[in-house]
C-alpha cells in the first residue's frame, strides 16, 4: 500500500507544478485517485476499452444558472 508521502512524490513527479503543500491538503484516497488519473494519461490512446473510467460523483460537465 503506498503512504501519503509517496503519492505525492509520485504525483509531482508527473505533475511538478502540484506543491507539496496543496497536494498534503488531500486524504489518501483522493490523491491515489489523482494518481491513477496521472498515470493513465501518461500512456498514449487506444481503442482497447481500457480508458479511464469517472468516479460516479463526479459529472463529465457543470452548467451555471444566472441570477436575476
Amino acid at each position: 500500500m503506498i503512504t501519503k508521502t509517496q503519492a505525492i512524490d509520485s504525483i509531482q513527479a508527473h505533475n511538478p507544478t502540484a506543491t507539496q503543500s496543496w497536494l498534503s491538503s488531500f486524504d489518501l484516497n483522493a490523491l491515489r485517485h489523482y494518481l491513477a488519473h496521472l498515470e493513465h494519461a501518461a500512456h498514449p490512446r487506444n481503442h482497447s476499452g481500457h480508458g479511464w473510467q469517472r468516479v460516479h460523483d463526479y459529472s463529465a460537465t457543470t452548467t451555471r444558472r444566472a441570477c436575476h
